[in-house]
């Protein structure tokens, strides 16, 4: 169930319960603006962790793309050194036929 869901929900029984004389309009007002302002802290509190997941994951693919890039690297040096070594042996063999 969505906030909006609740809200509606909570604002319909609220109303039927000034309307059925349980509680006085001063109390439904009250209780009204406080659930308001309960909902709004609540969609801010979403946001701010949206935006922490976001940074999160943000900061996870960062990682992962440094991790990426040096395996790459890594790998780009292997084969060099292995290319200078096969080179290296080509010169040798020819050295001695």
């Amino acid at each position: 169930m969505t906030h909006e869901n609740r809200k509606s929900i909570f604002n319909e029984e609220l109303r039927h319960l000034k309307e059925h004389n349980f509680i006085e309009q001063s109390d439904f007002e009250k209780v009204a603006a406080a659930y308001e302002q309960y909902y709004e802290a609540i969609l801010v509190e979403e946001k701010a962790e949206a935006e922490r997941l976001a940074e999160r994951r943000k900061a996870r693919l960062a990682e992962a793309n440094r991790i990426a890039e040096e395996r790459i690297a890594n790998l780009n040096w292997k084969r060099r050194k292995r290319n200078l070594l096969l080179s290296k042996l080509e010169k040798e063999i020819l050295v001695y036929h």
